[in-house]
Order: structure tokens, then C-alpha cells, then sequence
């Protein structure tokens, strides 16, 4: 009887021992997940962010590879003046991002996709032809075992988000503006010249009419 009653406390031991292990097994698993998806959309956050600074001033085209002469021409000299022009290609570029999300998280996900997700691209002028882009974008997800996820303080559907900022520097553009410049300094000087001739002119007739007039007493 006392060797039944060992054999039943052990398979009661062992079966207690093997499901809290698989628990903690199935917990790890889940928070692997999580935290491998949390990876995965910092890292698509900062390729975006790559490829919106690439070619964020050449609209829907795909890659930077695809560029031409010809698309250079289009863009325009003075393109980051134009307010209409800067939505456009302000708004290209978040659809640049936004396709590139759906594709990048789709392939690379573990978790169940929950939707809800939100780009976001600001460009911000730091010099000349010079300025640096920030992407932020968050996507819902619902987790494997994530009831277990509960036990470290995480939900089972999370929406997670990630920041990039790069930097660009639109060489043509920085040389068109110098070029300008130099153009509208020369016309400055020369217009600086014309007024200043024009005051010795004035002077000059001033100074007549003083002299006519202490000539004839008037």
C-alpha cells in the first residue's frame, strides 16, 4: 500500500511539476513575442524613415533607385517655398510610409494584427537643403497566450509604437538657393548704385537751387 500510495504523490508531483513548467514555457513564448514584434516595429520605423528621407521630394516614386534626370527637372527649384507643393509632397511621403508599414509588418509579425495603423512623417528644416524627417507609427496587436502576459504588466492586445529621425540634404536644392541669392545680391548692388546716384543727382540740384537763391536774394 505504502508503495501505491509513493507511485500516486509522484505522478501527482510530476504531473503539477510539468504543467507549471509548460505554464512557464507558454508565458515565455508569448513575452518572446512580444517583445520580437516591439523590435520589429522599432526597426520598420527607422527603414521608413530611410526611405521617406530618400525620396520624399520625388511624390509616389517607390525607390530612389527609380529616380531620373527627368524627375529632378520636375520637382522644381524653389520647392520647399510653396506651401501647396510642400502638402503634396509632405502627403507622398505618409503614403510612402504608410505602404511600406503594411508591407513590412505584414511580413514580419508573430502576432495577431489588430489594425489601427497610424503613420506619422514631419519634416523639419534645420538649414539650407539640409532638414531631418521623424516617423512615428503605432499598429495593434493581440498576442499568443497573452492572458499569461498579464502575470509581467502587459495587456493581451497592445498597440505598440516607435519614433525614427533621419537626417537629408537636398544638394539642388542648396545649390539653387545660392545661386539665387548671389543673383539677387548682384541686383541688389547694381539697384544700391542706381539710388545712390540718383541721391548725388538730388543733391546736386538742391545745392543749384541754394546757390540761385542766395544769388538773387531769395
Amino acid at each position: 500500500m505504502r508503495r501505491e500510495d509513493e507511485r500516486g504523490t509522484v505522478i501527482l508531483e510530476w504531473s503539477i511539476g510539468i504543467t507549471f513548467c509548460i505554464f512557464i514555457l507558454m508565458f515565455f513564448l508569448s513575452f518572446s513575442i512580444f517583445l520580437y514584434q516591439k523590435v520589429m516595429v522599432k526597426v520598420a520605423a527607422n527603414e521608413a524613415a530611410e526611405i521617406v528621407a530618400e525620396t520624399y521630394k520625388f511624390g509616389e516614386l517607390p525607390d530612389p533607385e527609380s529616380i531620373s534626370k527627368e524627375d529632378i527637372t520636375k520637382i522644381g527649384l524653389y520647392r520647399y517655398l510653396l506651401p501647396g507643393k510642400l502638402s503634396d509632397r509632405h502627403n507622398a511621403g505618409v503614403a510612402k510610409a504608410t505602404r511600406f508599414f503594411d508591407d513590412r509588418l505584414t511580413k514580419a509579425t508573430l502576432a495577431k494584427d489588430n489594425g489601427g495603423l497610424s503613420v506619422k512623417v514631419e519634416r523639419k528644416g534645420d538649414d539650407i537643403g539640409r532638414c531631418h524627417y521623424v516617423v512615428t507609427v503605432s499598429k495593434g496587436y493581440t498576442f499568443l497566450f497573452g492572458k499569461l502576459l498579464r502575470a509581467a504588466g502587459q495587456k493581451e492586445t497592445e498597440l505598440l509604437s516607435a519614433q525614427a529621425v533621419t537626417s537629408d540634404f537636398d544638394a539642388s536644392y542648396y545649390i539653387n538657393t545660392i545661386k539665387f541669392t548671389k543673383y539677387a545680391l548682384k541686383k541688389a548692388q547694381g539697384l544700391s548704385t542706381i539710388v545712390g546716384a540718383a541721391n548725388s543727382l538730388i543733391e546736386l540740384v538742391s545745392s543749384t537751387f541754394k546757390i540761385g537763391r542766395s544769388l538773387t536774394g531769395h
